[in-house]
């Protein structure tokens, strides 16, 4: 590893995108891996030597890590910005709850479109039951912060803005 960071994935936006939009905003520059091919992916994310391989994942210098939460954290402690955690502990506890929230939607969204055949017809009745509910709370909860947190921008905005974008 020659010390340059690399961010692999699917050559999909995915779980990968809320990274490379934190990746953007902190100023990091990096190596997008996308991959398109099963083989490929299972054969590099094997080769990284980790207890844990997976996807996404992020190599920084020596350092290897899977998990984009993990990876997200990773990213703000290597910018040294933990204030995208929160200010203080009642918004990292309300960035924990949105981001729960926000994984819900992004499981609910993710399910119904690659692994569903149906995915066309089932959508709309998902949106209606499962996410219009979900999102019109984020919006009540969210009032008129800035960000869903409060005035700043913090690291779940950024998985936030991937669902609704």
């Amino acid at each position: 590893m020659d010390g340059k960071i690399v961010l692999g994935y699917w050559n999909i936006q995915g779980l990968a995108e809320p990274l490379r939009l934190l990746m953007l905003y902190l100023g990091i520059a990096y190596e997008d891996r996308g991959y398109n091919d099963l083989a490929t992916m299972q054969a590099e994310k094997n080769a990284l030597n980790f207890p844990f391989p997976n996807i996404p994942y992020l190599i920084d210098g020596e350092k290897v890590i899977c998990e984009s939460e993990a990876i997200a954290y990773h990213l703000v402690f290597r910018a040294k910005r933990e204030d995208l955690f929160g200010k203080d502990n009642e918004e990292r506890v309300n960035s924990a709850i949105v981001r729960g929230v926000v994984n819900d939607i992004y499981s609910d969204i993710s399910s119904r479109i690659f692994w569903n055949t149906n995915w066309e017809t089932d959508l709309p009745k998902t949106f209606e039951e499962k996410l219009h509910p979900r999102l019109q709370r984020l919006d009540a909860f969210a009032g008129s912060k800035k960000f869903i947190i409060g005035d700043e921008i913090r690291l779940v905005d950024f998985a936030l803005y991937n669902i609704l974008w």
